[in-house]
C-alpha cells in the first residue's frame, strides 16, 4: 500500500494512541506531582508520532529512515521511564505491562518498517 499522507500510516495512528492514553494516565495518580518525570514522560512519547510524521514529510526513504529511528529510541525512553515509574511505586503493575505491551509492540513494528524501507528503496 502506497501512503499518501503521514496520518494514514498504521504505526503513527498507534502512536497517537498511546501518547493520548499516557496523557490521560498522567492527568491522574501520583506522577501528577512529579512534574519532571511526567513532562519526560509525555515528551518521549508525543516524540514518537511527531518523528514519524517529520520524517515521512521528506518524501526520501533515507530521511525517513532516520526519523523512524529516532521515533524508535523516543519508544525506548518512554519504555525506560514507565520502568522507572514502577519500580518507585507511581504506576501500578497492570498499567505499566499495558503500556509497556503496547510500545513494545509499536517498537516492534517500527523496526519492521524501517526493514521494510531498507530493502525497498524509493525516492
Amino acid at each position: 500500500m502506497v501512503y499518501t499522507v503521514f496520518q494514514d500510516l498504521p504505526i503513527w495512528r498507534d502512536a497517537i494512541e498511546i501518547a493520548a492514553d499516557i496523557f490521560k494516565f498522567c492527568r491522574n495518580g501520583q506522577i501528577q506531582r512529579e512534574l519532571r518525570l511526567k513532562d519526560q514522560l509525555t515528551s518521549a512519547c508525543t516524540s514518537i508520532s511527531s518523528n514519524i510524521a517529520e520524517g515521512f514529510e521528506y518524501h526520501n526513504n533515507r530521511q525517513f529512515i532516520r526519523y523512524l529511528t529516532h521515533a524508535k529510541g523516543s519508544a525506548s525512553e518512554t519504555q525506560s521511564l514507565l520502568h522507572v515509574m514502577i519500580k518507585s511505586g507511581m504506576i501500578d503493575q497492570h498499567e505499566f505491562q499495558s503500556f509497556s505491551r503496547r510500545v513494545a509492540s509499536l517498537s516492534s513494528q517500527i523496526g519492521g518498517f524501517i526493514k521494510y524501507l531498507e530493502q525497498n528503496p524509493g525516492p
